[in-house]
């Protein structure tokens, strides 16, 4: 036999209740009375300890977020087509006239077929400032090489400070000898695009 019931519709007259009211009746953890609590030293130097490890929780998760490890992975180039593109940026004490560079493989044979290569006329020694600069840029490469790891903090994610590797200046053919020093050298400097064998470079003695 199905028993069933009458569903009886009753109407509340009374006030409607707070939004307070309505918060506390959902709150899983139901408030105390406040006679029934009692403030005490231990109590609040357990709430104070609990709330600083919470805002430690909190600063150390957003550090992680704005700030990720950097997981490091190194797989071989198994594609032997293609080109790698190689800047080049060297001083030799001698004239231009005088120097010439090419770029060939175990076997003799040239690597580059794209070249774009200025002999800039310049002093081989540097100015206070160029000096500086160049001491600056061995502290950097010293540190690169004691802590590879640290790469990333600093070529990209300090660039600003470390803008003598990140800001690459391409020179200006007719640029010219300041401080009225003699051009008893000469700048090589550009781009190569070789292929992916073994070779050298080759800073030549005459054209």
């Amino acid at each position: 036999m199905e028993v069933r019931r009458r569903n009886v519709h009753t109407t509340n007259k009374g006030p409607r209740p707070s939004v307070s009211q309505i918060v506390n009746e959902l709150d899983v953890f139901p408030k105390l009375p406040r006679e029934c609590k009692k403030s005490t030293w231990s109590g609040g130097l357990v709430t104070i300890l609990t709330f600083c490890c919470i805002s430690w929780l909190l600063i150390m998760e957003c550090r992680s977020y704005l700030d990720p490890p950097v997981n490091y992975s190194y797989e071989l180039d198994k594609s032997t087509s293609g080109k790698v593109k190689v800047n080049i940026d060297i001083v030799v004490a001698s004239p231009c006239h005088d120097v010439s560079m090419d770029v060939v493989d175990t076997s003799g044979s040239s690597l580059s077929d794209e070249e774009n290569i200025q002999y800039l006329p310049t002093s081989f020694e540097l100015s206070p400032s160029a000096r500086a600069a160049f001491k600056y840029r061995q502290y950097i490469a010293g540190a690169l090489r004691a802590k590879h790891h640290t790469i990333q903090h600093w070529l990209w994610k300090y660039a600003s400070e470390t803008s003598v590797f990140t800001d690459f200046e391409v020179p200006v053919v007719n640029k010219k000898v300041s401080d009225d020093r003699n051009s008893d050298a000469c700048r090589i400097v550009g781009t190569l695009f070789v292929k992916k064998v073994g070779g050298n470079i080759h800073i030549l003695f005459g054209k």
